[in-house]
């Protein structure tokens, strides 16, 4: 489920267990294993802009936190952005950025154990 760099590693704490996020640079995508035995992919996800952001592509980094905090009350997973695109992206700058996804819509996207 990985395509060359795996540049990002988080463990998402979920009662015994939990899950390793790691992101796919290569691909765009976000593969999610099972914290304990084997490590069994439990599957994958993207992280598609809204609202005028761009989709998360590149990522070099992520780290997720699974307790509620303020606007994100089953958690929260910071992804780094590489390269920004879109229109009014200064082309003068290396563009980058983070986003914020609600870590509970990523558990039940995927069905993760809680």
């Amino acid at each position: 489920m990985l395509t060359a760099d795996a540049e990002g590693v988080a463990i998402a704490h979920a009662g015994a267990g939990g899950q390793i996020v790691v992101s796919s640079q290569g691909d765009d995508r976000f593969a999610v294993y099972n914290l304990t035995g084997a490590n069994r992919p439990l599957g994958s996800f993207r992280i598609r802009g809204i609202d005028g952001a761009d989709n998360v592509n590149g990522s070099d980094g992520l780290d997720v936190v699974t307790v509620p905090m303020a606007g994100y009350p089953r958690g929260l997973l910071v992804s780094h952005d590489e390269p920004d695109s879109g229109p009014g992206v200064d082309s003068e700058r290396d563009p980058t950025n983070f986003s914020y996804v609600q870590w509970g819509a990523v558990v039940d996207a995927l069905a993760l154990p809680r």
